[in-house]
């Protein structure tokens, strides 16, 4: 029989921010609170290490085939 109470789903792991309150402009306080974030990410999920190089790399093959096809086109 349900009693009209939820049950209590506290894991015990403590409060945690609510990112997406979070307001950041552009410029250098944003791309420092980026840096901070990614970086408490790569602490708190080790295993995304791997994922974000790859990101990189990938991001930065891509940056330099649009360079490159960009500056033909000029």
């Amino acid at each position: 029989m349900r009693t009209g109470k939820q049950e209590n789903t506290f894991d015990g792991a403590g409060p945690t921010p609510n990112i997406s309150k979070f307001t950041v402009g552009g410029g250098v306080a944003g791309l420092l609170t980026t840096v901070i974030f990614v970086v408490i990410g790569l602490i708190g999920l080790p295993s995304t290490r791997w994922f974000l190089a790859g990101a990189v790399v990938l991001g930065g093959m891509i940056a330099l085939v649009l360079h490159f096809a960009h500056r033909d086109h000029s």
